[in-house]
């Protein structure tokens, strides 16, 4: 009986410690970089939310700027969404907001991503935005990796010359 317990007991904490671990994996986040693996794994195991945030603790969810006019970054924007396999369910050309929906491949979780294409001083863009899990009160880093996928998906699909888009 007392190994019982034991067994029951080890299976009760294994099981779901293993099964958070293989959710922060999967995201594939930054861990060692600042501010530390610590400050990181109290973030992703108690929040369901990721900004873009020029004061973000996290250098990866600060807003990115890029010397392309927001067109272009929209259109890499748009790209980009798509190559992720994500909704766009709006999309307002005038303020440059997008609505995106994200569903998780494996238990179908679903997230809300808003984000906006500005314009900056110098004629530039700068993407800021939001990810949120529609449900429950941890996302385990994906709506982190959301952010970080948009702006790498971005970085990689504008033109080399922003003079020459089409270039």
């Amino acid at each position: 009986m007392r190994a019982f317990l034991y067994s029951l007991l080890l299976f009760g904490l294994l099981l779901p410690t293993l099964g958070v671990t293989v959710m922060l994996w999967q995201n594939r986040l930054p861990w060692q970089d600042p501010p530390g693996p610590w400050a990181r794994l109290g973030v992703y195991l108690s929040q369901h939310v990721a900004r873009l945030d020029p004061d973000s603790p996290f250098p990866e969810l600060r807003p990115r700027a890029w010397p392309h006019p927001p067109r272009v970054v929209a259109d890499a924007l748009r790209v980009t969404i798509s190559a992720l396999g994500w909704k766009l369910l709006s999309e307002d050309g005038r303020s440059g907001r997008f609505d995106i929906l994200a569903t998780s491949r494996i238990l179908g979780v679903e997230d809300s991503i808003i984000l906006e294409v500005g314009l900056t001083t110098d004629g530039g863009s700068v993407i800021t935005g939001i990810a949120r899990r529609r449900s429950g009160a941890v996302d385990f880093g994906s709506n982190s990796r959301h952010l970080m996928d948009v702006l790498e998906g971005v970085e990689q699909r504008l033109p080399a010359d922003p003079r020459h888009p089409s270039a």
